[in-house]
């Protein structure tokens, strides 16, 4: 009954992490169409990106309501909420103003990503292949994902004027490192993968 219980949990740990995975990437077209607006080259629609992004917010609700408590996951549910809060408040606000707090809305999708990963057991995963799996797409995945975004973000704030401040070097050059890094310990966990069921 426990092992079924364990299955039935990281069944449900999948669902929830699969409707983050859609959040986060319309969170990253929403802000890529609010900040191509704020800098006079829109590339689509700010209302329709953002409908994509309340719709699958909804979607999402619907499965932490089921698993918020068990999974302790109310706290991270509270900073999104103040998140979205802050990125419907950017009328007005400038490229770099909306970088930054779009920026904090990824992170704070992520965060919610890694707690339903610990909480729903799918971090525990007893057989080696399938732990470096859920490793790979459920950890370093959604890191390489975010970093990228953030890079493009930060590329265009430079490439725009067309100079770079020193921070903005030094951060450019901490997204690369870290991006880099990622991608090699993912090929390390798929490597591991394929080295335990090697068929």
């Amino acid at each position: 009954m426990e092992d079924l219980h364990f299955v039935a949990q990281e069944r449900h740990g999948v669902s929830y992490a699969r409707g983050v995975y859609q959040l986060q990437a319309s969170a990253d077209q929403w802000r890529y169409a609010v900040r191509s607006e704020a800098l006079g080259r829109p590339a689509e629609s700010v209302s329709e990106a953002r409908k994509r992004f309340d719709a699958a917010l909804a979607e999402l609700r619907q499965l932490h309501q089921l698993h918020a408590t068990a999974w302790q996951l109310n706290d991270d549910w509270k900073t999104l909420d103040e998140m979205i809060a802050r990125s419907q408040a950017l009328s007005g606000a400038t490229p770099a103003q909306i970088y930054e707090t779009m920026t904090a809305l990824s992170r704070s999708i992520g965060a919610l990503l890694g707690d339903v990963t610990d909480q729903s057991g799918l971090a525990l995963d007893p057989e080696m292949a399938t732990y470096y799996l859920m490793n790979a797409i459920l950890v370093r995945a959604p890191d390489v994902i975010r970093h990228t975004g953030e890079l493009r973000g930060l590329s265009v704030d430079v490439l725009r004027p067309g100079r770079i401040e020193p921070a903005q070097a030094a951060k450019l050059a901490e997204l690369r490192t870290l991006i880099g890094v990622t991608l090699a310990q993912a090929r390390e966990d798929l490597s591991k993968v394929v080295a335990a069921e090697p068929e």
